[in-house]
């Protein structure tokens, strides 16, 4: 008994050391795979040059290796494999370059790490730009309408650093950065302390993804004296409305000095008007034509309704109290 029971014992040690010399072989065994995923090119934090375009682009790998080398590739490359100006091929200097794809992905770690070989990749090449950025001084101010404020606003620190591309400091002769402070809910007559995101000029918008702002928050102290504000808007464009089935019937047009309302003064929030200002919130007048107006071919109709911020109030247009001005138009049969 006590022979069988060692026979039988071998015979279980023999069958696992087969088993996990087969699966080391097996996992060993070179085979070929097809993969896909991303990469995208990166220079190191900190450094005075920016990839543009930044965003991660697809590409198609063929390669051997062994399953565990090909496994840990496909996760990478999943995950977005990253190729920095370190690696030979991938440019390190200001300017436009061609990267060989399946050269430089050879020599990311990740491929290096393994026994992997890249056979092919589509696209076979990829056109980098590089751009050079540059570090610029900044005066900081605030968006606080000196009308709404008692005394002046401080601000801390009154001058940061910002690293931008070269183009964009090129374009502006000298670099402003707005210290956006909301005065919504705060209340009037007391002393306030905002800590406030430091905000670009709108002219450089397009290369907002490639700036640094050191700090990139200030503090401002003001004393609010009040949290509404006026702004006259100094054109603002008519719209027409009313029932889609009758006005499919009429041919209607603005009389050419009717298209528009000249010096529009809004009130409201400090907030919603300043939107305004910007031009970050559309505003309209809109006047309203009824199955009998059309029916009629009315020659003047006032503005119904003006398409504005919530809290927000038309007190005047062009010098006059009058915010329901007649509009001049011309209602003609369509055409059949």
């Amino acid at each position: 008994m006590m022979r069988w029971r060692g026979n039988a014992f071998n015979i279980v040690v023999a069958t696992l050391v087969t088993v996990v010399l087969w699966t080391f072989a097996a996992e060993k065994t070179r085979t070929q795979a097809q993969s896909s995923g991303q990469v995208v090119v990166q220079v190191p934090a900190g450094s005075l040059l920016y990839v543009d375009p930044p965003d991660p682009f697809p590409v198609n790998v063929k390669l051997t290796g062994s399953h565990q080398s090909i496994r840990k590739f496909e996760a990478a490359l999943a995950g977005t494999l990253v190729l920095t100006p370190a690696i030979l091929g991938v440019p390190n200097a200001p300017g436009e370059a061609t990267v060989d794809l399946q050269s430089a992905i050879a020599r990311t770690p990740q491929a290096l790490e393994g026994d992997i070989v890249l056979e092919s990749v589509a696209p076979a090449q990829l056109l980098v730009r590089l751009g050079e950025l540059v570090m610029v001084p900044a005066r900081v101010s605030t968006n606080l309408p000196l009308a709404q404020i008692a005394g002046e606003a401080s601000i801390d620190p009154p001058e940061v650093t910002v690293v931008l591309p070269r183009e964009a400091s090129d374009s502006i002769s000298e670099l402003h950065l707005d210290a956006d402070v909301s005065v919504r809910n705060l209340e009037a007559g007391r002393r306030h302390s905002i800590d406030a995101e430091l905000r670009l000029p709108e002219a450089l918008n397009r290369w907002r993804d490639f700036v640094r702002i050191a700090p990139s928050r200030a503090r401002v102290v003001f004393t609010l004296r009040s949290n509404m504000r006026n702004w006259t808007i100094p054109v603002v464009p008519v719209q027409i409305s009313g029932p889609p089935e009758d006005l499919a019937n009429y041919d209607i047009r603005l009389q050419p000095s009717a298209g528009f309302l000249r010096d529009v003064e809004v009130s409201g929030p400090a907030d919603a008007i300043s939107q305004i200002e910007l031009g970050r919130v559309a505003v309209a007048a809109l006047v309203h034509l009824s199955a009998d107006d059309l029916a009629r071919r009315v020659e003047s109709v006032p503005v119904a309704l003006w398409l504005l911020p919530k809290g927000v109030s038309v007190s005047r247009v062009g010098g006059s109290g009058d915010t329901a001005p007649l509009i001049a138009l011309k209602i003609e049969l369509a055409h059949p």
